[in-house]
């Protein structure tokens, strides 16, 4: 009898959940008020299986879900729970797993853990073993010891039978839970947590670890005495760890570059090479308050002045350029609490295939992992001089200027060219100009398989830059635009036959945000500020080089099915500054419906715009800069493609919104 009772109590709470669903807080559920005297925590008891009546949380299950359960609703509804509070000890460790393991865990688990180390040192979470129900039975885990303070975790919601990502929690403290649903179990996972050693400025920010004789003040860097996670909980958010891609490079600025850097900034960067390769810095600009605001860089992962090669470089002038004995650099950067400026830009490039020939031919460039064989085109890992050294007479440099273009031909065009040919053209914009190419091919007839082209972005023919691989034949290659403002391009044929070869074209684009993110282009009057969308004012290729790449998107709609789109970190809160295109197409060729679930931005501020067609403008737009927590109306597009664009200012943020565009099937 109490089993019916208990079903059909839990039935009426589902069909009251469903006929009442009620907002979901992410990982903000709201604050217990506290007015006068101190008021007790709101408490589950007698409440199980529903909310509280006075307060604005909730004693059931799905609580867990929506992150926003009572206090106390795990130990008073859920007394089978398995939360723990655990201590590493000094240089030890402890295991975390799910209950039964490795036999199926239960239905309707919920378990936390939150483990310290005793010594205030940083946690190193490893994955063992692990398999969860797909889809149902989650685990998530973080940094800090509240599960739901916001922006906290690390793993969300993983589930299935691959093992989640290794991390090292930022402070003394991590948190983990885990929930399963009512259907399948299986056998879960197997965790070990240790402790690095390594000490922490948790809860220590603008003082000294007295205990373990690191520093967590911003002098830190200076005494070169920075407890190991200084930068990441004590600086700002000028901290990052990067990957330099093969052959290729990265950019690191100041903050704000090319505009003054804030007071106060402590920043760092790790640069690590692909391969084990070198590393080459190279300074384009450098403006720093003298005797003030300094910048430091070295070799390897671990800063410090004894593999330093700059310390504490201010002024006006640039540090010496240098290539690292490792492959990995570090560089960081402070400012003080008054005078700011520019700033610094730095270009770090993989040295892979960065050698040189040396006047040889036929041999492998072993340090510098570069070709000086023939095939070395195919490769993508010719030495610099390779063209120059043992190719022949076709290789050339080019300069255009704005809304010019030059032409490239293959040797003796439109007559054969020539057995064993190697060319190299590299085509840049004048000093005058800024902005970036389209490569255009205008004939194109090679011997298939044989003799071939490449092409791409820059002028540091790679892999990584290659837009264009080993095309033959008598199709003509795909049309592009290059995403800085040079170009390269190169042939090479076999030694039996030839056929007439190609013609391309070069050519300026128009207004571009090419090195400008951020201000203003004086030759095309055009705008790359954050705000040129509300004025109409954005040069050509804003949106392609000037907001995140995680934040444009092309998309097709499959036919008769539907596709969602949503603001960055939805539903947590979408960050400052933000710009977003998406460019949504139908799979059949249909009429679009796009219907907004939920929508909430700053009012004034942060704005939605969506319209027809792939060329966001006011003249185009159904919805132009919606604003608030109104949904915007639903519509239907009149031709197979929409545009939907994002922008928030540099303040409040909110949840954001969320999107769905349904192909129709109707034309």
């Amino acid at each position: 009898m109490m089993t019916k009772v208990f079903k059909l109590s839990l039935l009426a709470t589902l069909v009251i959940f469903i006929l009442y669903p009620r907002q979901s807080y992410g990982q903000n559920p709201p604050p217990v008020s506290l007015s006068g005297t101190d008021t007790p925590p709101p408490s589950c008891d007698g409440y199980c299986g529903g909310s509280h009546p006075e307060d604005n949380c909730f004693c059931d299950v799905t609580c867990v879900r929506y992150d926003d359960c009572c206090p106390d609703a795990v130990e008073v509804c859920m007394p089978d729970n398995c939360t723990e509070t655990l201590y590493i000890p000094r240089d030890g460790y402890v295991d975390v797993m799910s209950p039964n393991y490795p036999s199926d865990y239960d239905i309707n688990a919920y378990c936390e853990w939150i483990v310290f180390t005793e010594n205030n040192t940083r946690i190193r979470v490893e994955h063992w073993d692990f398999n969860t129900e797909e889809c149902c039975d989650y685990y998530t885990a973080g940094h800090g010891d509240d599960p739901r303070q916001n922006g906290s975790y690390v793993i969300y919601r993983h589930s299935g039978d691959t093992l989640p990502a290794d991390f090292t929690s930022l402070g003394s403290s991590v948190w983990i839970n885990f929930r399963s649903d009512g259907s399948v179990t299986d056998r879960g996972f197997r965790n070990r947590l240790y402790d690095t050693g390594l000490y922490s400025c948790d809860g220590l920010c603008g003082m000294s670890n007295t205990n373990q004789g690191c520093s967590c003040a911003n002098d830190c860097v200076m005494q070169d005495n920075c407890c190991s996670d200084y930068f990441e909980l004590c600086a700002g958010d000028c901290v990052e760890t990067i990957y330099v891609p093969l052959g290729g490079q990265v950019i690191v600025t100041s903050p704000n570059f090319p505009n003054n850097y804030p007071n106060d900034a402590q920043c760092q960067w790790i640069l690590y090479a692909y391969r084990d390769t070198p590393l080459i810095v190279r300074f384009r600009d450098f403006y720093t308050e003298p005797g003030k605001d300094f910048f430091f860089a070295g070799n390897g992962n671990n800063p410090t002045q004894g593999n330093s090669v700059i310390w504490a470089h201010s002024g006006y002038t640039a540090p010496d350029d240098f290539v690292s004995a490792v492959p990995a650099v570090w560089m960081r950067f402070m400012s003080d609490g008054n005078v700011t400026e520019k700033g610094f830009e730095v270009i770090v490039e993989d040295t892979y295939g960065k050698g040189f020939c040396d006047g040889g031919c036929d041999w492998f460039n072993q340090e510098f992992y570069c070709s000086c064989y023939r095939d070395c085109i195919y490769d993508g890992n010719c030495c610099l001089d390779y063209f120059e050294k043992c190719a022949g007479n076709c290789s050339e440099t080019l300069y255009i200027s704005t809304n010019q273009h030059v032409d490239i031909f293959s040797p003796n065009y439109p007559d054969n060219y020539p057995n064993d040919v190697r060319c190299e053209w590299i085509v840049y914009q004048d000093q005058a100009t800024t902005g970036r190419l389209y490569v255009d091919f205008k004939d194109f007839a090679t011997e298939e398989g044989y003799d071939v082209v490449f092409a791409g972005h820059g002028d540091q023919p790679s892999n990584y830059t290659t837009e264009i691989s080993a095309h033959s034949g008598y199709t003509t290659p795909p049309s592009y635009s290059t995403n800085s403002d040079s170009v390269w391009v190169r042939f090479m044929s076999d030694s039996s036959k030839g056929d007439r070869g190609f013609h391309l074209v070069v050519e300026s684009i128009g207004s571009s945000c090419l090195g400008m993110c951020g201000g203003w282009n004086p030759t095309f009057q055009c705008s790359c500020y954050s705000d040129c969308f509300y004025y109409n004012e954005c040069c050509d290729d804003y949106f392609d080089l000037c907001i995140p790449e995680n934040c444009t998107e092309e998309i097709t709609v499959p036919a008769g099915q539907k596709t969602s789109v949503s603001s960055p970190n939805y539903p947590d809160n979408y960050p400052n500054n933000t710009a977003c295109k998406w460019i949504v197409h139908s799979g059949s060729g249909s009429n679009i419906m796009v219907q907004f679930q939920d929508f909430r931005l700053e009012t004034c501020c942060d704005y939605v715009s969506s319209g027809n067609g792939d060329e966001p403008s006011q003249e185009s737009s159904v919805i132009w800069r919606h604003d608030g927590i109104i949904l915007p109306d639903d519509y239907l597009s009149n031709i197979p493609t929409v545009w939907l664009t994002f922008t928030s200012d540099s303040s409040i943020t909110d949840r954001g919104f969320r999107v769905t565009f349904t192909d129709t099937g109707n034309k």
